[in-house]
């Protein structure tokens, strides 16, 4: 099977694997992130199931922490942030963590679960308050038990998925095996390769009978 790999990554290994596995902390850390987001928003939002249980609100509760006027677009991009943070705490400890691969997420999902509820809600006023047509936000207590009782629910959810996608992410990206071409890619780079040559065969042809 050919791989991707070209003269840099031939010359430089030691780059290119440094390389991958940043590469693979980011996109990690910012899925994780993500799938982190709608979790808890959907507990606050119900925008899928159509429930409420909690005023926590992650993102703009951190937005407001650092004084943004658009807490939500602050949220966002520091919430992303915490997450490529998170995923190169991950590639610190990963060697220490038991299991291989998806596994790993699982011992690492308490971690986050952990800094979310004794860090981060006990310090930042993540409750949401609307009074009027203005968003106050006030202290949510340790493990968010002031914006509700089942936000702690919200937390451990998407701590165990984030985990769970930051070690399957780290884990498939930072091999150079998964930077390799598939068999797909070949077998299609084939059929073009084919279809090229029997047009090209079919023009020659044409102009030998038209001569």
């Amino acid at each position: 099977m050919s791989t991707v790999d070209g003269s840099i990554a031939q010359a430089y290994p030691r780059a290119t694997a440094i390389g991958r596995y940043v590469a693979a902390i980011i996109v990690a850390g910012a899925l994780a992130s993500l799938a982190w987001m709608y979790i808890l928003q959907e507990g606050h939002e119900g925008r899928v199931f159509g429930a409420t249980w909690t005023q926590h609100d992650f993102p703009d509760g951190l937005g407001n922490a650092f004084g943004a006027t658009d807490t939500a677009r602050a949220g966002l991009f520091l919430t992303l942030g915490l997450g490529v943070v998170a995923a190169g705490v991950f590639a610190l400890i990963e060697r220490w963590l038991p299991g291989r691969g998806p596994m790993k997420g699982l011992w690492f999902a308490p971690l986050l679960f952990l800094a979310w509820g004794l860090v981060f809600t006990p310090f930042v006023d993540s409750r949401q308050v609307r009074v009027g047509v203005e968003d106050l936000y006030l202290p949510t207590g340790v493990f968010g038990v002031d914006a509700g009782g089942a936000t702690i629910l919200s937390g451990g959810a998407a701590s165990l998925i984030a985990g769970i996608i930051i070690a399957r992410i780290v884990s498939l990206m930072r091999g150079a095996q998964w930077w390799q071409a598939h068999r797909a890619s070949e077998l299609q780079a084939e059929v073009q390769q084919d279809l090229f040559e029997l047009a090209e065969q079919g023009a020659k042809q044409g102009g030998e009978r038209a001569g």
